[in-house]
């Protein structure tokens, strides 16, 4: 896209293109090992774990992305919220009612709260 043997200057081609002038003198640089060692200090500090059964594997994220898209459609779409709090208490409810009074089928038609906390209730009851 920039051209740099080009008549035009390079901050014009990024102008033309609607890029930051930045961009076009950007060049990526792998991580250093001594960020690499940090950033991996900084994961063992903070519990954090990659949970995935294989690299990109498209059932790691499955449940999330089915929460995310039941969400938007049914709550964040279609109200205007005036404030940013008033968002998150929206939300808030909505997953407290998604969480303990909605029922879902792929978990037999119970809620998330009775398949998760009481899963041995509802076997004795089946």
């Amino acid at each position: 896209m920039i051209d740099r043997t080009h008549a035009l200057t390079l901050t014009r081609q990024a102008a033309v293109l609607g890029i930051s002038r930045g961009a076009v003198y950007y060049v990526p640089r792998a991580p250093t090992a001594w960020g690499l060692a940090l950033m991996r200090r900084i994961d063992a500090l903070h519990g954090i774990a990659i949970n995935m059964d294989g690299m990109g594997c498209w059932r790691d994220n499955i449940f999330v992305e089915r929460l995310w898209r039941t969400l938007k459609s049914e709550e964040v779409c279609h109200p205007a919220y005036d404030t940013v709090s008033a968002a998150a208490a929206r939300i808030d409810r909505y997953l407290t009612l998604y969480n303990t009074r909605r029922p879902h089928s792929s978990l037999q038609d119970r809620t998330p709260a009775e398949a998760y906390f009481h899963p041995q209730s509802l076997a004795a009851a089946a």
